[in-house]
């Protein structure tokens, strides 16, 4: 067994009651150091909350919204953010997952990818639509590709259903 520990450090933000009863935080930050005390990475995580006019109705209270993670450095390296909607069901509401962005700033490009979803009338997921960017990847692709298109290399023709199956990624 290693003599020292490492250590997760949990701060949490300004609390929500209700009953006298704390039912949710609006953020929660996780702060991770190795065996020598240094840190690793740091995640926030931002939730909906009434007091914090940040949850439009009851259903979406302690839904997070917004996580970010950071390097040791302090360096942004991916940042999640959910859109919530609610939808009555019988004599409920219910809440779900509109839309989920994921960007990642680590590979020193920015690349994100979204998914959006569908729902039944009873809050079943179904249908998923994944879409992504791929930053000055796609550009460059884009820009080398209609390059070739205007020189002859391939058809505009080709060019045409390619920058439409882009639509696909």
């Amino acid at each position: 067994m290693h003599a020292l520990q490492a250590t997760t450090w949990y701060t949490y933000g300004a609390a929500y009651e209700k009953d006298y009863i704390i039912a949710g935080y609006d953020d929660v930050t996780v702060v991770s150091q190795d065996y020598n005390g240094a840190p690793l990475r740091q995640t926030e995580h931002h939730f909906h909350n009434p007091h914090n006019n940040n949850a439009s109705s009851e259903e979406l209270r302690g839904r997070e919204y917004l996580s970010k993670a950071f390097s040791a450095g302090g360096v942004l390296l991916q940042q999640v953010d959910t859109h919530w909607s609610t939808m009555p069901n019988g004599t409920t509401t219910v809440a779900h997952a509109d839309q989920v962005v994921t960007t990642d700033y680590s590979g020193g490009e920015t690349v994100s990818t979204r998914v959006n979803y569908t729902y039944d009338v009873y809050g079943n997921v179904t249908q998923e639509y994944d879409q992504g960017t791929f930053g000055i990847a796609l550009a460059i692709v884009l820009y080398f590709g209609g390059r070739s298109a205007l020189q002859g290399s391939i058809s505009p023709g080709e060019w045409f259903l390619f920058i439409q199956a882009m639509a696909y990624f």
